[in-house]
């Protein structure tokens, strides 16, 4: 079964490089756009969905509207799809943060890829464990399924379907605001990605 993990289009803190995990940002007019062409790209590739899952945080809801447009489906919110917590940074420019801490601990921190929280805030396996019930509720559907979230939750979904956790492999899990990454449910592994030639 293919599973569409699409993070949510661009939004103003994104161009700021500002952490905005909780908070709830809406999409900007390029955040839309990404949604839209993606959305077209998968009606060009045939791809029909059965079902669909999303953050209830606005930029994710507003994308997975966008690429359920013209379709029987509605996404579910679920609350383990909400971005993980970044504590203390919520809100905060990376600058700021590599600012306070330092290029050598800001460097040795991210290079974690969140295996270390941030004060006050939750860690990627943290995330994953939260994610136990999607990826439950992943095995039980049947044809093409959406999911739309944000960027260290989707690593989190992608590490708990692979059980890869090391920090390259969540590196390698990385996404863009105009990416969807297509993975299949029973051998846990990515088989696909769609991604726009420009935003």
């Amino acid at each position: 079964m293919p599973i569409y993990i699409a993070r949510h289009g661009q939004t103003d803190w994104n161009l700021l490089e500002k952490w905005q995990s909780t908070t709830d940002v809406p999409l900007n007019k390029t955040g839309y756009r990404q949604a839209e062409n993606l959305r077209d790209k998968l009606s060009e590739q045939g791809v029909r969905f059965s079902a669909a899952m999303t953050s209830p945080l606005v930029r994710a809801v507003e994308t997975a509207k966008v690429l359920l447009q013209g379709s029987h489906v509605i996404a579910q919110d679920n609350l383990a799809l909400i971005e993980l917590d970044m504590g203390d940074y919520e809100g905060r420019k990376e600058k700021d943060v590599r600012d306070l801490l330092g290029n050598e601990k800001y460097n040795q921190w991210r290079s974690t890829m969140m295996r270390v929280p941030a004060p006050g805030g939750e860690s990627i396996t943290d995330v994953a464990y939260r994610l136990q019930p999607v990826v439950t509720w992943l095995g039980q559907q049947i044809g093409n399924v959406l999911i739309v979230g944000h960027q260290y939750v989707n690593m989190a979904l992608k590490a708990q379907l692979s059980n890869r956790f090391d920090s390259g492999d969540l590196l390698e899990f990385k996404q863009a605001n105009d990416e969807i990454d297509i993975w299949d449910h029973q051998s846990r592994r990515s088989i696909g990605l769609i991604k726009l030639d420009n935003s």
